[in-house]
């Protein structure tokens, strides 16, 4: 098994500045990592894993929900936690739940974007941006993947939770798991930020950090490098500071880490595709739990899967556990070519999944 996926991540150390597949199963955990030259990468190099950074996000929305003890659980209704109206305004009288924010059935999308400064609250953005932030059906209608649909969930966390984003994932999942990390660098040592990965695009003239180029010694993160003020913040305001949606910075080793611990995770269905209409162009998504894919019979896999992919700014990977072999598994290719950073699975992604679905035993 180590000879074949050292071979099939050798073979991705052109096309990407780092390629890596982690596997663990019978109790063993084995990693494989190749680097483009003169780009340094191992498996403890911490990364922008994009949407992987879903699962944390759901996870402690979970441990909220459970310590909050609402007695609607993932049934109550967004606004309530707000403090402030969360509604379509083509059905004011439908309430927005945090089932359906989590599960991406809540008809809240990304048309309007979701980069909100660290100036402005949410609320008062999302009255700004007005109907563009809504998809035009009901909520629970439809399932169309929504970035801003997390930001929201980080406010709710924060209000639920009474404590900072950043401080909640930590506290209820990366801490418990042991997991080196945080979002948007917050709570990551000096020391393991010097073991940072720019997140890299391939382009006609190299590899071009465009996350991390540059990673501060302390403090939170933006992309650039550029630390994010928190004086005075209040709890619920502005949740895209921590970019819940996708701002997690972890290893390969902190990436299998998460993947087996959906081994005992309680996933319930949030989202079935008999609930309603899928916006689903590429095949991605089968059900939805608090920020999990569900895949019961997957395309691009020969058994039921479990975890999130990830897809931005020249990151594709995923984390999964495969119950019927027991096996968890991650991929990361950073440095994706400018014109093959689509949703769909690439060719590269192909060749990894086959290549881990191969090798279980």
């Amino acid at each position: 098994m180590r000879a074949t996926l050292d071979q099939l991540v050798r073979s991705l150390a052109g096309p990407f500045a780092f390629s890596g597949i982690a596997i663990s199963q019978g109790g063993k955990d084995s990693f494989h990592v190749a680097t483009a030259p003169d780009i340094p990468g191992k498996d403890t190099s911490i990364m922008r894993v994009a949407s992987v950074s879903k699962i944390v996000t759901g996870l402690a929305l979970a441990e909220t929900v459970r310590r909050a003890d609402l007695a609607a659980g993932f049934e109550t209704d967004v606004s309530d936690i707000l403090g402030w109206p969360l509604r379509h305004p083509d059905y004011p009288d439908q309430p927005i739940t945090l089932g359906m924010l989590a599960s991406h059935a809540s008809c809240v999308t990304d048309a309007a974007g979701y980069e909100v400064s660290p100036k402005t609250d949410l609320r008062t953005w999302m009255a700004t941006q007005d109907r563009r932030v809504f998809h035009a059906a009901q909520p629970g209608t439809v399932f169309e993947y929504s970035n801003l649909g997390y930001i929201l969930l980080g406010a709710c966390i924060e209000r639920l939770g009474q404590g900072r984003f950043d401080l909640r994932a930590r506290a209820y999942v990366l801490t418990p798991l042991q997991m080196l990390g945080g979002f948007n660098w917050s709570g990551v040592t000096p020391a393991h930020r010097l073991r940072a990965i720019p997140t890299y695009r391939r382009t006609a003239d190299g590899f071009a950090a465009m996350i991390d180029r540059q990673v501060g010694p302390d403090g939170i993160l933006d992309a650039t490098g550029t630390p994010q003020p928190m004086g005075g913040y209040t709890l619920g305001s502005n949740t895209a500071l921590f970019s819940p949606q996708g701002g997690l910075r972890i290893s390969l080793k902190g990436m299998l880490r998460l993947a087996r611990s959906l081994e005992k995770t309680d996933l319930p269905l949030l989202w079935t595709p008999d609930m309603g209409k899928m916006d689903n162009p590429h095949g991605l998504f089968d059900c939805y739990s608090h920020g999990v894919q569900v895949f019961r019979n997957p395309a691009f896999y020969p058994r039921p899967l479990i975890g999130h992919f990830g897809s931005a700014y020249g990151f594709k990977g995923g984390i999964f556990y495969d119950a019927k072999a027991d096996m968890a598994f991650a991929y990361a290719l950073n440095g994706v070519a400018e014109q093959d950073e689509g949703d769909a699975l690439s060719p590269p992604e192909r060749a990894v999944l086959n290549g881990i679905a191969a090798v279980a035993h």
